[in-house]
């Protein structure tokens, strides 16, 4: 079974694989979130991909993990919005290159809000990613 952090690199390398998304963020797109959004040289806009959890069939070798896909901007909550889109465009029902076969898609719509820590809009969708093998 493949590892939840090789699901998510598989995940991170389908975002910036999409030319139009990496034209707005460039390589800025994390798999954590920052322990010091304060530092004032975070640039934005960016992506983070959160494992939120899961769950597995070890003897069928299959899982189901829940990520948090999140865009953020300090320059607006449009910004965030477009980013997002662009995420949306970029995974919704798309295969995922890893070890394994997988696909993933969005289960929740995107909330948006303010991130009084980070100083910036965001934008958070919920995708499921399925992988087996």
């Amino acid at each position: 079974m493949i590892s939840i952090l090789d699901l998510q690199a598989a995940v991170r390398k389908k975002l910036i694989a999409n030319a139009p998304l990496t034209k707005m963020v460039a390589d800025r797109i994390y798999t954590n979130h920052f322990y010091d959004f304060d530092n004032g040289t975070i640039e934005m806009p960016l992506v983070i991909i959160e494992v939120e959890g899961g769950s597995a069939n070890y003897a069928g070798h299959n899982q189901s993990v829940s990520f948090y896909l999140y865009s953020y901007s300090r320059d607006s909550s449009s910004e965030a919005s477009e980013v997002y889109d662009l995420i949306s465009v970029a995974l919704h029902g798309e295969k995922l290159e890893a070890d394994q076969k997988g696909f993933i898609q969005e289960v929740n719509r995107p909330i948006s809000g303010y991130n009084s820590a980070a100083r910036s809009y965001f934008i958070r969708g919920t995708y499921l990613a399925l992988s087996a093998g």
